[in-house]
């Protein structure tokens, strides 16, 4: 099961990339829903722009956690990334009125929210990807 739905929200594109000592790479350049811009070679696979495997949460801090499921302890980073890098805060909640800000910023503290990848609970968490 996908957890997050953060598959390729469209089609791969297919290049030659040309390098220093001009020799040209078949590359695909994949854009993912996360904002990573994954280059690969096409003939094996090998990450031509970097990818990094970084830890993210496989818990979640208040309530129940969803049953059956299984969480990876980290994802694929591509060094091409085009989300911002910090997660969202209490700061950056607003409302029409101070009194709505307020309120946005109360309500965002009760999620479960740890980033981009916060493992669903049953309690009320917060799913946002840039």
């Amino acid at each position: 099961m996908i957890l997050w739905d953060m598959d390729v929200p469209s089609q791969p594109s297919l290049v030659d990339i040309k390098t220093d000592k001009n020799e040209t790479i078949p590359a695909i350049y994949i854009v993912t829903k996360t904002g990573n811009v994954f280059v690969l070679d096409r003939r094996d696979g090998t990450p031509i722009v970097p990818v990094t495997e970084k830890p993210v949460p496989t818990s979640v801090k208040y309530g129940p956690q969803t049953q059956g499921e299984h969480y990876s302890p980290t994802q694929p980073f591509s060094a091409l990334n085009l989300a911002p890098k910090n997660k969202l805060q209490g700061s950056d909640m607003w409302g029409g009125t101070m009194a709505d800000q307020l309120l946005c910023r109360i309500a965002f503290h009760q999620l479960n929210y740890e980033g981009i990848y916060t493992p669903p609970s049953r309690k009320r968490y917060a799913c946002f990807s840039w």
